[in-house]
């Protein structure tokens, strides 16, 4: 903007407030504080079976409020946690930066472990995936959404409870026959 005698002023916030994004009007009279938001992306093994020591990749896929994929290399700071009611939770991971080529960006997470990517911008849409189970049964809380001025979580869980195949006949008689094969094949 031009005052009098062709004089211009700019108006800008000298610190910017930590977890909002500022912007200017266009007279540059005013500056509005957009609260970022948060995504938390979280790991849980269920199941007999589960290998609760296992890291798993996950992938996290961001796109513009309009459905347009990002473009290039954006990094966020992220937050290494664990869920609170998860008891046997593998320690948290330690915080660091993730970075997302053209929106998409991966992470490894165990049991438990939780990371909390920081000032994502708001209206962002967010889906996570797990690209290899380990064999598990993968099943997902808010797989997808839109990101408000908030955090959202989103869980990706593992599930595992069949036995292994071991070749032994589960039955009263098991013993019995398993004598009787192994005195059959000693004696042919």
């Amino acid at each position: 903007p031009v005052l009098g005698n062709n004089q211009q002023y700019t108006v800008k916030e000298l610190t910017q407030i930590d977890g909002y994004t500022p912007s200017y009007s266009q007279d540059g009279l005013t500056i509005t504080n957009t609260r970022d938001a948060s995504l938390t992306v979280g790991k849980k093994v269920t199941g007999a079976m589960g290998d609760k020591t296992a890291s798993f990749e996950i992938t996290i896929t961001l796109k513009n409020n309009d459905g347009s994929a990002f473009i290039g290399e954006q990094t966020y700071a992220y937050i290494g946690g664990t869920f609170e009611d998860v008891k046997d939770a593998n320690d948290a991971p330690e915080g660091g930066n993730i970075t997302f080529t053209n929106g998409v960006g991966t992470i490894l997470l165990s049991h438990g472990q939780t990371i909390t990517i920081q000032n994502l911008p708001a209206g962002v849409t967010y889906e996570v995936n797990e690209s290899d189970p380990q064999g598990h049964t993968v099943s997902y809380d808010q797989q997808t959404g839109t990101l408000p001025n908030c955090n959202i979580t989103a869980v990706v869980t593992n599930h595992k409870d069949s036995v292994p195949v071991t070749g032994f006949v589960d039955n009263p008689a098991g013993g019995t026959l398993m004598a009787a094969m192994a005195l059959f094949i000693g004696v042919g």
